[in-house]
C-alpha cells in the first residue's frame, strides 16, 4: 500500500515545501462549539495574523522569490473575503484545511463529506480553482475521508507522518508534515477554554 522509496529529478538530493496554515478564527470557533467568543484577547490575537502578519509574510516571500502552499479553514475564508485571491494572485497554492478546522476523527463519515463538499464550493465560487491539495485540521485523517479525497480529485494530502519524505498512501501522494517543524507547537500560547464538541457541519 505504501512505497518507500522517493525518486527526485534531475538527480536532486534534497527538495523544500514551505506551507502555511492560515488559522484565523476557526480553531476557537471549533473549541467553543460556535458561540460567540466571550472575551477579546484570543480572538484578537488569531485576527492580528489576518491583519499584519499574513501580509508581512507574503511580502517576505515575493522578495525571496518562494511560492508556498496555503491550507485555509473555509469559515476564515467567509470571514476575511478575497483572502483567498490574494493568495492566488501572488502566486501561492491554495489548499483545503476543512471548515472550523474541526478534528475529523470526532465526525462521522457523512459530516465530513458536507465539509469537504463545502469547502470545494467556496474556493471554487471566490477564487476559481478546484483544490488539489488538502491538510486535515490537527493533522489526523479516517480512512473514509481519505478515500472520499481521491474520488473528488485531489492528488496530495499533507496530514501525515509514515516516512521522512513524500510517499503514497492508498493511491493518494502524501507530504508528510512534522510537529517538530511547525511553529505553533513552539510559539503558541493561549489561555485555557471550555471544550465543546462537536459542533454542526456547515
Amino acid at each position: 500500500m505504501t512505497e518507500a522509496r522517493c525518486e527526485r529529478p534531475d538527480g536532486k538530493r534534497s527538495a523544500f515545501l514551505f506551507s502555511i496554515d492560515i488559522d484565523v478564527e476557526s480553531p476557537l470557533s471549533w473549541r467553543l462549539g460556535g458561540e460567540a467568543a466571550s472575551a477579546l484577547g484570543e480572538l484578537e490575537q488569531r485576527r492580528f495574523g489576518m491583519r499584519q502578519g499574513l501580509p508581512r509574510l507574503l511580502g517576505l516571500l515575493r522578495e525571496h522569490g518562494v511560492r508556498a502552499s496555503c491550507f485555509v479553514p473555509t469559515a476564515d475564508a467567509e470571514r476575511h473575503q478575497g483572502a483567498l485571491v490574494a493568495l492566488v494572485d501572488a502566486g501561492h497554492e491554495v489548499g483545503l484545511h476543512g471548515h472550523h478546522r474541526e478534528r475529523v476523527d470526532a465526525l462521522d463519515a457523512a459530516t465530513n463529506t458536507v465539509i469537504l463538499d463545502h469547502s470545494l464550493a467556496v474556493f471554487e465560487a471566490q477564487a476559481g480553482v478546484a483544490p488539489r491539495v488538502y491538510r486535515s485540521p490537527a493533522w489526523e485523517l479516517t480512512p473514509e475521508l481519505h478515500a472520499l479525497l481521491r474520488e473528488r480529485g485531489l492528488v496530495y494530502d499533507s496530514s501525515l507522518m509514515g516516512y521522512d519524505h513524500p510517499y503514497t498512501l492508498g493511491g493518494l501522494t502524501e507530504i508528510p508534515v512534522e510537529w517538530l517543524t511547525d511553529d505553533a507547537v513552539h510559539l503558541r500560547f493561549r489561555a485555557p477554554w471550555r471544550e465543546k464538541w462537536p459542533p454542526s457541519a456547515p
